[in-house]
């Protein structure tokens, strides 16, 4: 039995015990539930879209006569055990906090170091601590009480086999034979999503070319993530019906193969190329090949070896013909792999650089304040309209002669 099941109830991500064991102190009851596993616990419930704040405001009512100080220490001490390991370091100001910006920040410390594995039902902690005497010394107080207040997580990221564990994309292809692109009335969605990209279909049913098309396989990342020397940043997978709908069922079997192999090659972050092969640039309608075609010939790669050397990240990995009204704060349980897959690549390869060409908003509320620390490596596009084109013209000239730089 997968020891993850006891996180759900009716189908929606739960909290496996009473709120009283992650928020009370002095209670022996409570207080008898080891740390390790309240903070496992919550960073299960948070990863797989549990709502904290929602659901301690709902404690709150239920009893108003609770403190909402001392469920903030409570909070704080969580904090500090992950960051130290052991005694509390915070400062008392920290304790003024609004409650939401103390959750806020416990999630942040918490996903940091969080690794699950939904196919075998097992999860840890990372044990990377922080050496808070070191980091403190030699600031002012305000210095200190900024930094304390903030994410401490610089430095802390996942390896690439921490990566591959948790990879809730690895072996999601695949089903019965003979093998196809297109599965009429399968939904084709990562579990901890299905919830909220149900309610966005729905919101959506009137209006076709914003809803996200589940029975065809989602496409979260493809390329090389092994060691890349440019990432694409872009929102998320175009649909086009007489490609992603008509042609695909009209491909002979060996083209069929040949797309989902590749395919599952690329989800289980295998190093693949933008463009995996001649059907896949069909079916995409020469999209990427067209957006990279000025790389092409500055480079005078005749054998498009530079695909080699690129990836694409989606910010949604659900194919759509548009997207409509989709929250920047309504994060999927799946994107948190791709903010630490982004912040792998960050701290890993540091000669990559990251073009945002789509929604850098979106952007900037996934990946945090690693998009200010790392304010060098990212490139925006200036397209007003979101065109993706790699170009002078869309990058700027100096921008762009580093994109070549890396791809040579």
């Amino acid at each position: 039995m997968n020891q993850f099941n006891r996180y759900y109830k009716d189908g929606k991500v739960i909290l496996p015990k009473a709120m009283q064991y992650y928020v009370c102190i002095g209670d022996t009851k409570y207080d008898r539930m080891p740390v390790e596993d309240k903070v496992l616990d919550l960073a299960f419930f948070i990863s797989h879209g549990g709502n904290l704040v929602k659901e301690i405001k709902n404690y709150l009512r239920m009893y108003p006569n609770e403190d909402k100080d001392s469920i903030k220490v409570r909070l704080l001490d969580y904090i500090e055990f992950l960051r130290s390991g052991d005694a509390l370091h915070y400062l008392k100001p920290m304790e003024e906090m609004p409650l939401k910006d103390v959750v806020n920040l416990l999630e942040e410390e918490l996903l940091a170091r969080y690794i699950f594995n939904d196919r075998s039902g097992t999860h840890r902690l990372k044990q990377s601590h922080v050496d808070i005497a070191a980091a403190i010394k030699g600031k002012t107080r305000e210095e200190n009480l900024y930094l304390i207040t903030h994410p401490m997580t610089n430095d802390i990221y996942m390896t690439f086999d921490e990566l591959q564990e948790m990879n809730p994309w690895r072996h999601f292809i695949g089903g019965p034979t003979p093998l196809a692109i297109r599965r009429e009335g399968w939904q084709m969605v990562y579990p901890g999503d299905k919830n909220d990209i149900e309610a966005y279909n729905h919101r959506n049913k009137d209006n076709a070319q914003y809803q996200f098309k589940l029975d065809i396989p989602p496409e979260p990342f493809r390329g090389n993530l092994i060691d890349p020397k440019l990432v694409i940043l872009s929102l998320n997978p175009g649909y086009i019906e007489r490609l992603n709908g008509d042609l695909v069922t009209r491909l002979n079997q060996e083209s069929i193969n040949e797309f989902i192999n590749a395919l599952k090659d690329n989800l289980n972050m295998k190093k693949s190329r933008i463009v995996f092969n001649e059907v896949d640039n069909i079916i995409g309608d020469g999209y990427w090949m067209q957006m990279f075609s000025d790389i092409k010939r500055d480079l005078g790669d005749k054998t498009d070896s530079y695909l080699g050397k690129a990836a694409l990240i989606q910010y949604l990995p659900y194919f759509s013909e548009k997207l409509n009204n989709w929250s920047h704060s309504n994060h999927l349980p799946s994107q948190y792999f791709t903010r630490h897959l982004i912040r792998h690549i960050l701290y890993e390869h540091k000669e990559c650089i990251f073009l945002v060409m789509r929604s850098k908003n979106y952007w900037n509320t996934l990946i945090g304040e690693e998009m200010e620390i790392f304010k060098d490596r990212f490139i925006f596009g200036e397209s007003p309209r979101g065109v993706q084109k790699i170009s002078k013209g869309n990058l700027g000239e100096g921008n762009y002669k580093r994109v070549l730089g890396v791809l040579r």
